[in-house]
């Protein structure tokens, strides 16, 4: 038989042990989960909104080049060897400054690689001021299973990653090729006409795409774009009318931009 003072001793000790120290105790857990829940997974054209704004991805696209903002007024094509773009089309509504918190809040991820926004201002419709795109730069050919449009770190609105079409990875994996084969300019015109210029791309890549340059009179401080479509295996030719502001007399240079490499022709201005 046990005492009263050590059956009261065992008693006041089994109280401070843990439930699964003592035989016949049924142990419970308390689990307090500290992992941050993932964000929530989104098609293209759906919106993520809180009380402070709502975001929307409209479009996402593959380019090889794009046109930014140059000296805040002029615009330029931009393209780097070796990279290929990811163009990704916002709209807000209540966001607070939303170009830059855009550029902030827009990551690309494809599987576990992640990617961020080009440091350059693409060339916008400043009437549409709350719609933003961005560039987010890749290597040059990446396969990818999966991909998402990724908005997080932002209090405007709730972190969120939307769907990137398979027709996009499609065309990451095998991106256009393009090279200019031809750009023609008439060698003489007259002063204050105009002239046209052929420029004629080939695409030896793995999927369609847009090649985009500037073409004009280098006389001008900036010139036009010139976009043209060119589907894989194919070549295509755009004509464009270029105005030329020389005098009867002189030379003038016109040229075509394409980012990654330039031409030039020169055209005489007659009398």
């Amino acid at each position: 038989m046990v005492p009263d003072r050590s059956r009261r001793s065992l008693l006041k000790l089994g109280a401070s042990l843990p439930c699964t120290a003592l035989a016949g105790c049924t142990a419970t857990e308390h689990h307090i989960d500290t992992t941050t829940p993932p964000p929530t997974v989104l098609s293209i054209g759906e919106s993520t909104g809180g009380g402070r704004g709502t975001v929307t991805v409209q479009s996402v696209r593959t380019q090889l080049m794009f046109v930014v903002v140059k000296a805040g007024v002029h615009s330029e094509v931009y393209r780097r060897p070796d990279t290929q773009y990811v163009i990704v089309d916002v709209s807000t509504d209540g966001v607070p400054d939303p170009v830059q918190t855009v550029r902030d809040a827009v990551r690309l991820s494809l599987d576990s690689r992640q990617y961020s926004v080009v440091e350059r201002d693409l060339y916008r419709n400043q009437r549409k001021k709350n719609a933003v795109s961005v560039a987010l730069s890749a290597p040059a050919s990446v396969s990818a299973n999966t991909g998402k449009v990724v908005w997080t770190g932002e209090s405007s609105a709730p972190d969120a990653a939307w769907r990137v079409p398979q027709d996009v990875l499609d065309a990451l994996t095998a991106p256009p090729e393009f090279a200019v084969t031809a750009f023609e300019v008439p060698a003489e015109t007259t002063e204050g006409s105009a002239i046209e210029a052929a420029v004629t791309v080939r695409n030896s890549g793995g999927s369609d795409g847009t090649f985009v340059a500037e073409l004009g009179p280098t006389s001008r401080s900036d010139q036009p774009e010139v976009r043209l479509r060119v589907p894989r295996g194919e070549t295509t030719t755009r004509v464009e009318s270029v105005r030329l502001y020389g005098k009867a007399g002189s030379d003038e240079t016109i040229t075509l931009d394409w980012g990654a490499g330039t031409a030039e022709r020169s055209v005489h201005i007659g009398p």
